[in-house]
């Protein structure tokens, strides 16, 4: 059997086989290089290099035994293996790695998914789904200080607003991959996996992908995996109770710090959980409370909520508006459209009973395209706008739920 050594310490050796098994050796007395070895299973030690490339290496793993975990179509199983293959080459060639995820449970979900291939990455929880210019440059400048380095983007950057910022990889020679869900139409498939090209609705979210990816590559996935699933509000998976308090702890977590390993030791550990559980559940309580003092309009079954972010944002510092809206839709229930504005941005939600009926948000944006810049899912969106708009967005909003629901 063949196993190509990636990686070095001072007592150990890491080395990847080519039955997908990753495995660490103590390291031999004498010097050794990174590249392909015989690896001897019984005595479970290397035991001669060997001449062979990369290219040959990932052409000899066997990935015959993978089988996507939900049904997904042909193309896209194709694209997420032509990834996996490109990752384990990141991987194999012990890339210096900045591992940038979204500040939210999926996006957290995802950097779990991408940390099993690469534990040693630099990762960020970042709280803005658009990649920007300051944040490349931040990037750009370590990156070009490691002499073998790449960038991956989680639930992040798969949309028209981080283009600008990802040229700027590009015109430095940085290697970056993009793993999303969110609608864009892919520029570049060698660079981008995005979801939303096999299925518009969303579900094969970010965190999906990872793990996906990860199990192609033979790491096992793990509860984060269901969280982030439920956290993005997917099909896929049953959303039990345990499951969306877990997700709203992570979500509340990610709002406060960008620090992966604190929240990853909160959420693994029983005894810490149950403390910023309670915490958690107090702040979304506040936001649960606010619905009772914000009126809806009625449209048949479906109530429409307009709601304005910036007392909640001030009273409970809570900055995210997508997370506030989330959370009152779930509150609101399920025949609900949940509009919560901020500044110069709306967000919505779309709740199961509604969405059912027929309402969804690009009907909702389509009737406002002339005075929005956004998108997003069919049950999630956001979008910027002139604040002097505000009613006759509004307006237009609720007509063209309206609409929809007349011609059902």
């Amino acid at each position: 059997m063949l196993g190509y050594l990636y990686r070095q310490s001072d007592t150990k050796v890491f080395i990847y086989l080519e039955n997908r098994k990753d495995i660490v050796l103590d390291r031999p007395t004498t010097p050794i290089q990174n590249g392909v070895y015989v690896y001897d299973p019984k005595e479970n030690r290397i035991v001669e290099q060997v001449s062979v490339s990369i290219d040959d290496f990932i052409a000899r793993v066997d990935f015959s035994y993978w089988q996507p975990m939900f049904n997904i179509s042909n193309d896209m199983k194709q694209h997420m293996l032509e990834f996996a293959k490109k990752i384990l080459r990141y991987k194999l060639e012990n890339r210096f790695l900045i591992l940038r995820s979204h500040n939210d449970a999926d996006g957290f979900g995802a950097a779990v998914g991408i940390s099993k291939i690469f534990p040693y990455a630099m990762k960020i929880i970042y709280p803005n789904p658009n990649y920007q210019i300051k944040d490349a440059i931040s990037d750009i400048s370590i990156l070009l200080n490691k002499s073998n380095s790449a960038l991956i983007l989680t639930d992040l950057g798969g949309n028209v607003e981080s283009l600008q910022a990802l040229n700027l990889l590009k015109v430095h020679g940085i290697e970056f991959l993009v793993i999303d869900h969110h609608p864009f139409q892919n520029p570049n498939r060698d660079r981008f996996l995005i979801s939303w090209e096999y299925d518009n609705t969303g579900k094969y979210t970010a965190t999906y992908l990872t793990h996906e990816i990860a199990r192609i590559l033979g790491y096992d996935t793990d509860e984060f995996l269901h969280i982030g699933l439920v956290g993005d509000k997917s099909s896929l998976v049953e959303p039990t109770e345990e499951l969306k308090m877990k997700s709203i702890v992570l979500d509340f977590l990610t709002s406060f710090t960008s620090d992966y390993n604190f929240i990853y030791t909160v959420m693994s550990n029983p005894h810490l959980y149950r403390e910023y559980e309670i915490s958690a559940r107090e702040k979304y309580m506040e936001i649960a409370n606010l619905i009772d003092r914000h009126s809806y309009v009625q449209i048949g079954k479906i109530k429409v909520y307009f709601i304005d972010a910036e007392p909640i944002i001030k009273r409970i510092e809570f900055q995210s508006t997508g997370k506030i809206a989330s959370y009152i839709l779930e509150n609101a229930g399920e025949d609900s459209v949940v509009v919560v504005h901020n500044n110069s941005r709306y967000t919505i939600r779309i709740g199961e009973g509604a969405f059912r009926l027929g309402i969804d948000t690009h009907k909702i944006m389509n009737s406002i395209s002339d005075m929005i810049a956004g998108g997003g899912h069919l049950k999630a969106a956001s979008f910027r706008f002139h604040s002097t708009n505000r009613k006759i967005i509004q307006h237009r909003i609720l007509n063209s739920i309206k609409k929809v629901l007349e011609n059902r």
